[in-house]
């Protein structure tokens, strides 16, 4: 099943650019090499020293009326890893349990209103707070389904996917994209969307009334990883943005989201609730801080991705779920870009059943026309009572990117 997916995207592809004169098509290549060392010292990472390195390289293809394909390849290597101690895949398995995959196949049409892609793409084109990874479906986003004097904004976006690439990446986290390597099959498939091939629908609407933000959303998975059964989650994201004084804006979001889930990791729960609130200030273009609060009732929740500020998930390869079954935490944070948003800075301090300080930072040293290179790195602590106990991270990673 997979390869005849895979292998008619390519040949979509093939016919589609063997159809059109080459004068018509722009090109636009990416790519990056990184490396990262991760270091811990105590607890569940006592000891624990990995070096890991990672590759991407792929193209985007344009054409007239809104066509594009996409095509990459992504790799990974562990270098070094004296202690595989990976959660997810048992005690003998790497951090990087996957070395290489195609990481884009895609056809994408973009239109004045709608958009939609098919194949191996970035769903962050949805702007779903829990699905930013690369996935294997369907997306579809419709700008502005309605608006009106109170209605400002109506977007709908709808999605179907069955496997997913996961390199670590969480929004809004540095380095993220280099900590670890899940492939489409098995990898990201079996571990992250479903135990015995989960296949995943979700849906739901951007809006903006008067200011306020109300994102609604549905997902259903017809058989969760870590279980053979069904998951359903009902939530949304609800908030208010205001521009304040000069150069300052206030963003206060409430996230809720309910779930039905037999089974999933623990027995004795089907359901599960998060309420998380989440204020920022940010000034100019330079500096954020904020605070913020969630609490996890029943069952632990399931998602892809998320848009907190903790860095203790993506440095033990997505193991340390701090939005496991009844944990709490409340915390600080702060941003900075500075030097023309050359060095960037995040700082968090957490309390609760997950507590966590992480500082992290990252340096453009480089930069051209067309490529950079970013040295960075920091330090994480965490613990985690009611899901991995507590463990720590060095890292030191540079990356260069085009």
């Amino acid at each position: 099943m997979r390869l005849s997916l895979k292998s008619s995207i390519l040949l979509g592809s093939v016919i589609l650019l063997s159809n059109i004169n080459a004068t018509e098509i722009k090109i636009d290549s990416y790519g990056y090499v990184g490396a990262i060392y991760n270091q811990g010292f105590i607890g569940a990472n006592k000891n624990h020293s990995v070096i890991g390195l990672t590759a991407r390289a792929g193209a985007n293809f344009y054409f007239d009326y809104g066509l594009s394909v996409g095509l990459a390849a992504t790799g990974a290597w562990a270098a070094l890893d004296n202690k595989k101690n990976n959660l997810f895949l048992g005690f003998n398995s790497s951090k990087y349990p996957n070395t290489g995959d195609v990481s884009d196949a895609f056809i994408r049409y973009i239109g004045d209103s709608w958009s939609i892609s098919g194949g191996r793409f970035d769903a962050s084109f949805l702007e779903f707070d829990w699905l930013a990874n690369s996935i294997q479906g369907v997306g579809f986003n419709y700008k502005d389904l309605y608006k009106n004097r109170i209605v400002k904004k109506m977007d709908l976006w709808l999605t179907y996917f069955n496997s997913i690439l996961t390199t670590g990446y969480q929004p809004n986290r540095i380095g993220s994209e280099l900590g670890t390597m899940y492939a489409y099959h098995p990898g990201g498939r079996n571990n992250f969307v479903g135990q015995n091939g989960g296949n995943v629908v979700a849906g739901g609407l951007n809006m903006n009334l008067a200011g306020f933000v109300l994102d609604p959303y549905i997902l259903f998975n017809n058989s969760v990883a870590h279980s053979n059964d069904i998951l359903v989650q009902v939530g949304t994201k609800f908030g208010y943005i205001i521009d304040f004084a000069r150069d300052w804006r206030s963003s206060t979001l409430l996230r809720a989201m309910f779930q039905y889930a037999p089974n999933y990791l623990t027995l004795n729960d089907d359901f599960g609730f998060l309420a998380w609130v989440d204020q920022e200030f940010k000034y100019s273009n330079w500096l954020k801080f904020g605070l913020g609060f969630y609490f996890v009732g029943g069952e632990s929740i399931w998602y892809i991705n998320d848009n907190s500020r903790f860095y203790g998930s993506w440095t033990n390869a997505l193991n340390n779920n701090y939005f496991a079954k009844d944990n709490w935490s409340a915390y600080l944070f702060g941003s900075f870009d500075l030097i023309n948003n050359r060095l960037g800075i995040d700082i968090m301090l957490a309390g609760g059943d997950y507590t966590e300080f992480s500082a992290i930072l990252k340096y453009t040293a480089w930069k051209g026309n067309t490529m950079k290179t970013d040295i960075g790195g920091g330090y994480v602590y965490f613990n985690n009572k009611n899901n991995y106990g507590k463990g720590d991270n060095l890292i030191v990673f540079a990356k260069l990117s085009y």
